[in-house]
């Protein structure tokens, strides 16, 4: 049936973000929803944004749209521009090559809940605040001038706050390739490397 069980799907802390930008990650829990609807032209992330948590790295795309809808709660969303507040029903876009790095920050008391919709992640990906770069031909996150980071966290996974809190060991950035989907959600908003299948974790729209 057309309407998707949440429960039953899983939720995860998951980034493809090295260290130490996959730290600032551990309050972004998200679902990717396209896989279990049986989606296969754009992803989609549930995302959930803990108190003191972002979306994502600040980022933007050459290639990918992408597409934010707020459900719960509230979230600012900070782009070069300046910052907005996003409440329930506020919807947010992103068009591809647009040079506008964007991510959503939780500065509230309570959780706030979005939906982030994209594809996945094909182009180059820029974060203008830190030295980092998601080059699309390797699939890698690298240092600005095109090297390789020493160490990358590997993904995270949980299910609750508490562990999605933990870090996970280190390993060979030579390995390390953004994940698919949403971080992205957005993203969405959730920008990691997958698009909102990204949070602006995964997937384009996560920036993950």
């Amino acid at each position: 049936m057309p309407k998707l069980d949440l429960d039953a799907i899983e939720r995860t802390d998951r980034t493809g973000y090295p260290q130490p930008y996959a730290a600032a990650m551990g309050k972004r829990l998200y679902r990717k929803l396209a896989g279990p609807a049986g989606l296969a032209d754009f992803g989609v992330s549930h995302v959930l944004l803990q108190p003191g948590g972002i979306s994502s790295q600040r980022h933007w795309h050459e290639g990918e749209d992408e597409f934010l809808v707020m459900l719960e709660g509230e979230a600012v969303l900070v782009e070069d521009e300046g910052e907005t507040m996003l409440r329930p029903g506020d919807c947010a876009a992103f068009p591809k090559g647009v040079a506008n790095g964007h991510h959503l920050v939780n500065r509230s008391a309570r959780d706030c809940v979005f939906v982030c919709v994209g594809k996945p992640a094909v182009t180059d990906c820029h974060y203008p605040d830190i030295d980092m770069h998601l080059d699309a031909v390797t699939g890698r996150f690298t240092h600005k001038d095109g090297s390789a980071y020493v160490a990358a966290a590997s993904p995270l996974s949980s299910a609750s706050p508490a562990a999605s809190a933990s870090t996970s060991a280190s390993a060979s950035a030579s390995t390390t390739r953004a994940s698919a989907s949403t971080e992205g959600a957005s993203s969405a908003a959730a920008g990691d490397s997958s698009s909102a299948a990204g949070a602006i974790s995964p997937g384009s729209a996560l920036g993950s």
